[in-house]
């Protein structure tokens, strides 16, 4: 598998060789004994390495390279002497926010369709068409919020013939997906001007190794593709954040936040004219692979997303607004939760009305409904990440909280 993202690639990963038996030494004492108390941190070396390796210069590398081993570091000492047990959120909290101060996730957004049981892109307009697909419950179970398809040829949604969707430098798209089905199928599909392997780009899945994998294509038509596969068993029924990036050099895949394949594509994007971009099949007479399932909140870039925005991406998920992408606090609304984190109970501050509260997990999961509409009791709830969704004045807030 081949890692390399760009021309810096190889002063990114010369730096890891320096440091991977640090990382080594550190990896076999950081919390042996007390493994829960780095759920919030959530880091790999993969993942690491592929935000490091996108960050543009040897100095900001640099940079990353010390401040994530100056957390480990503390971890470390953390872990050993038994300090007290909020540092290490206090540790989590610094990294997501420090990841969360590098990205920009509004900027090159060329299309954006939340599937709110219509077609609707605020961002340049690209409206799609919607062919016997219907409203369903988002992973959240919030009606008429995702997209279901029925698996026949003709549920699909069309996109627009637009430049925008169809770029000749680079591409990034991302979104939720649950499928209901264990066969082959497209989730997104654009054509190139072959009549057999004629995906110029696709994100379909696929069998492989007597399991449903995630898979992506690049093909010019004329003899070239790169297919990667990613490593993962994807379930049926369950939803998962799947983002795409490719260029005319490299091939990305990514499930949750995490790079799983990764591959060269030295070869330049080749589009049929006049024709629109599928969604849910390929919409072709000799070959189709329909979905069969639910799609929500579907972005994209004409931009490579670096590992840290694909990560902030699955982690927020913000919503589509026009010329501005909200971010976790776009509401003008005064709303304090505190504290945060906390050992498990949390106070709702606001001077408007709450209508509705509703705690879910990291994967959507609702896990409190309550009308108490000023504290939050997770006691009985395990440690993590969690998402408290509000109905305030009409409009729905998502704040993160975390129970340490």
């Amino acid at each position: 598998m081949n890692h390399s993202y760009n021309k810096y690639s190889h002063d990114s990963n010369t730096l890891f060789a320096q440091q991977n038996v640090r990382l080594a030494k550190l990896e076999n004492y950081i919390c042996k004994k007390r493994p829960r108390k780095l759920n919030s941190l959530n880091f790999s070396k993969l993942q690491i390495q592929s935000h490091v390796s996108q960050t543009g210069n040897r100095f900001r590398q640099s940079v990353w390279m010390n401040f994530v081993f100056l957390v480990l570091h503390l971890t470390h000492k953390y872990c050993k002497t038994i300090m007290n047990k909020k540092l290490i959120t206090g540790l989590a909290l610094l990294v997501n926010g420090f990841l969360s101060a590098q990205v920009n996730l509004s900027q090159s957004l060329t299309a954006c369709y939340t599937l709110d049981g219509n077609g609707t892109e605020p961002i340049n307009n690209l409206t799609a068409t919607l062919s016997a697909v219907t409203p369903t419950v988002d992973r959240f179970n919030n009606p008429s919020s995702a997209i279901a398809f029925n698996g026949s040829a003709l549920s699909y949604i069309e996109l627009p013939d637009n430049p925008l969707l169809k770029p000749t430098n680079a591409f990034s798209f991302s979104g939720w997906i649950k499928t209901s089905d264990s066969v082959d199928q497209y989730i997104l599909m654009t054509k190139n001007p072959a009549f057999s392997n004629f995906e110029s780009y696709d994100l379909h899945l696929g069998n492989s190794a007597g399991a449903l994998r995630i898979r992506a294509k690049k093909g010019d038509g004329s003899g070239n593709s790169s297919i990667i596969t990613g490593t993962n068993t994807i379930n049926t029924n369950t939803w998962y954040h799947f983002a795409l990036t490719i260029d005319n050099n490299n091939l990305n895949l990514y499930t949750n936040g995490s790079l799983v394949a990764s591959a060269p594509t030295t070869f330049a994007f080749s589009y049929q004219a006049n024709k629109n971009i599928i969604l849910g099949g390929s919409n072709e007479p000799n070959f189709d692979l329909p979905f069969t399932g639910s799609m929500d909140n579907l972005r994209f870039y004409n931009r490579i997303l670096s590992a840290s925005e694909i990560n902030q991406l699955y982690l927020t998920d913000p919503t589509c607004i026009v010329s501005s992408v909200a971010s976790f606090s776009d509401s003008k609304i005064e709303l304090k939760i505190f504290p945060n984190p906390s050992a498990g109970k949390f106070t709702v501050n606001t001077d408007e009305e709450v209508e509705e509260m509703e705690v879910h997990d990291i994967l959507g999961k609702s896990i409190l409904k309550t009308n108490n509409n000023t504290e939050i009791n997770l006691s009985d709830e395990p440690e993590g990440v969690y998402f408290i969704k509000l109905k305030i004045n009409g409009q729905i807030i998502t704040r993160k909280i975390i129970k340490d």
